[in-house]
């Protein structure tokens, strides 16, 4: 039991350590500032779920610190905290400080909403309504029954387990629009703690199929990129093509005109293939379509993140998005002949109308072809 005790202590040292906080805000504020801020015509809103009010303390100050810095040489980052815990905490005589939070306060000082929050009054939550807060950094407060529609991302160094993690997450939920016009379409959650099979176990009594994917590894982006150019579908130069008329804002017909070579390669391909029965290239192309939509999602997503210093890696995730290489998901059309049995599979598609003819005996020995039949239709598969 010493020896745990020992262990769990450490590791809270470790957590509330100034370097380790320092770089989780680093992320915790460029993040929002590239991703978050300028949603909901600039009134999006962060939390950052902490799991002590002495975690709060030191997120509040190291965020201030960090924002203080980036808007001396930035004046967009002009962002400002909010803290929401109950009652009061203090630091130990020994507590790990770092000087850009201000004076190492002593054994005595204590720390509340209050003192943390100057002019913002007594009620932290009707404060971040206005216009004038953008995070928020709670300790075991406002995680359930909060309701604050411009909230948007979310930062969580907590462990969450149970109802508690679907409350929490749930906080995000809230749908918004703006008197612009401007609908509440992106939420984010960046997790400092939690195993995502701990967090989809705590969603499945809630949600019907819920599924979560696994941690990412960064590269696998860049694996994607070389793996889809290597099917041929598409070239470097259609790519740049087409991500600069869309950056420029050249139009539909310019964009469509620029797309529809490789889509219609892809559609070529896969006409011929099943036209072929050629199941092998159909489940290469299938792929390839998988693979497609996994590198926008896991791009748009990494590239928060990771810096990737490569243009064309955005250039691509522009292309490949407006290449719409969605499910197939068409009408299926049999030929039927004169004796009921079929003979053509035609399927309706995205990429048009992809005909198979399949070739028979007539009943005359040595002779074959198409007999004349109606067509039927067979429904959506």
């Amino acid at each position: 039991m010493e020896e745990a005790a020992a262990c769990k202590g450490l590791m809270r040292w470790v957590k509330l350590h100034p370097t380790n906080i320092s770089q989780k805000v680093r992320i915790i504020v460029e993040h929002f500032h590239a991703n978050v801020a300028h949603l909901l015509e600039g009134k999006a809103k962060a939390m950052v779920v902490t799991d002590s009010r002495k975690a709060a303390v030191k997120y509040k100050k190291a965020i201030d610190a960090y924002i203080a810095k980036r808007a001396a040489m930035d004046a967009s980052y002009n962002y400002r905290t909010l803290v929401a815990f109950s009652g009061s905490v203090t630091m130990a005589e020994n507590e790990e400080w770092a000087s850009d939070w201000g004076p190492q306060p002593s054994k005595d000082d204590e720390f509340t909403e209050a003192n943390l929050n100057p002019g913002a009054g007594s009620n932290p939550a009707a404060a971040f309504n206005g216009a004038t807060y953008k995070i928020m950094l709670v300790a075991n407060k406002f995680q359930t029954g909060f309701d604050q529609p411009l909230l948007s991302a979310m930062y969580v160094d907590k462990k969450l387990s149970g109802v508690t993690a679907v409350q929490t997450l749930s906080r995000l939920n809230r749908t918004h629009r703006t008197a612009g016009g401007e609908q509440k379409r992106k939420t984010f959650v960046i997790d400092f703690v939690n195993k995502p099979e701990d967090i989809r176990a705590a969603f499945e009594p809630y949600f019907t199929n819920a599924t979560l994917e696994t941690e990412t590894d960064p590269y696998i982006v860049v694996h994607l990129a070389t793996k889809l150019a290597q099917a041929g579908i598409y070239t470097p130069e259609q790519v740049r093509e087409v991500a600069e008329l869309w950056v420029t804002r050249k139009g539909n017909n310019a964009l469509s005109a620029a797309i529809s070579p490789a889509k219609n390669n892809f559609a070529r391909r896969y006409a011929a293939a099943i036209e072929a029965d050629d199941k092998v290239t159909l489940n290469t192309l299938d792929l390839f379509r998988k693979d497609v939509s996994t590198y926008v999602r896991l791009y748009d997503f990494m590239s928060q993140i990771v810096d990737y210093g490569d243009p064309y890696m955005e250039m691509l995730s522009i292309f490949l998005r407006l290449l719409g290489l969605g499910k197939h998901r068409g009408r299926c059309v049999r030929v039927v002949d004169r004796f009921g049995r079929r003979r053509w599979v035609a399927r309706r598609s995205e990429w048009g109308w992809a005909v198979a003819a399949v070739r028979f005996r007539r009943r005359r020995a040595g002779s074959s072809g198409l007999l004349a039949g109606r067509v039927v239709v067979c429904g959506v598969r």
